[in-house]
């Protein structure tokens, strides 16, 4: 469809006028970065546009716990790689510019090996976090309520909603569809073990002047201040 200008088996699904719309840039996002492979880097209608090593490439990446895909165009050369993961990977990304020095002949860019080494990197960093969360717990604290007190609905418009549950003793929790339970870390904070986490995430809850659980502190952004999730029952 896109390679062909907005055509499928003959027949025209989208004007050429429109793909070229979304595949112009609208918005500078700046260089690649550590990557210097990707220059004058900017946003389109839905699409990452950029100069690979010299091509022009159409290309966007997506996924979420437990899949990842990259889909990459090259206009000019009438080419494109879709790659499909069924793992959290940074697979999809190594391996298209892998496919798109093959395609375009050019010297291969090691890319599965830099995507090592950023995997190790950042394993490396979650440890050294996890150690400073380690030595600042404050030990021997217990939480301020009977954990049937936390339990509940809280509410954030942007990032959905914590469902907070006692079971058998313990607090679980579901972050929209992200299982997992709560283990006392110190004071009113808890560890999130995630299902599908390596680490856990350290969530907070805020009391209200009445003493009540009001709110759930959460990081889930990196770069900006815990997502605070407003309490919408008492009882869960």
């Amino acid at each position: 469809l896109h390679l062909a200008g907005g055509t499928f088996d003959g027949r025209r699904i989208l004007s050429a006028d429109i793909l070229r719309d979304a595949y112009r840039p609208h918005m500078s996002i700046g260089d690649g970065g550590e990557e210097p492979e990707f220059q004058l880097c900017s946003y389109g209608l839905g699409w990452t546009v950029m100069a690979y090593r010299g091509h022009r490439v159409v290309t966007h990446a997506g996924g979420i716990d437990g899949f990842r895909c990259r889909v990459a165009l090259l206009p000019d050369e009438g080419a494109a790689t879709v790659v499909l993961s069924n793992a959290d990977t940074d697979l999809p990304h190594a391996l298209t510019w892998e496919l798109l020095d093959s395609l375009l002949a050019l010297t291969p860019g090691n890319w599965n090996r830099r995507a090592r080494l950023v995997a190790r990197n950042q394993a490396a960093e979650a440890k050294k976090l996890r150690r400073q969360e380690l030595a600042g717990r404050v030990r021997g604290t217990k939480p301020s309520h009977k954990l049937c007190d936390y339990a509940g609905t809280y509410q954030h418009p942007g990032y959905g909603q914590i469902h907070v549950r006692l079971e058998k003793r313990r607090l679980v929790a579901s972050l929209n569809d992200l299982d997992g339970y709560l283990r006392h870390f110190h004071h009113d904070t808890f560890e999130f073990h995630g299902r599908r986490w390596t680490t856990p995430m350290l969530v907070s809850f805020v009391t209200d002047v009445s003493g009540r659980a009001a709110q759930l502190s959460a990081p889930l952004q990196d770069g900006a201040a815990n997502i605070l999730f407003q309490r919408q029952d008492a009882t869960g």
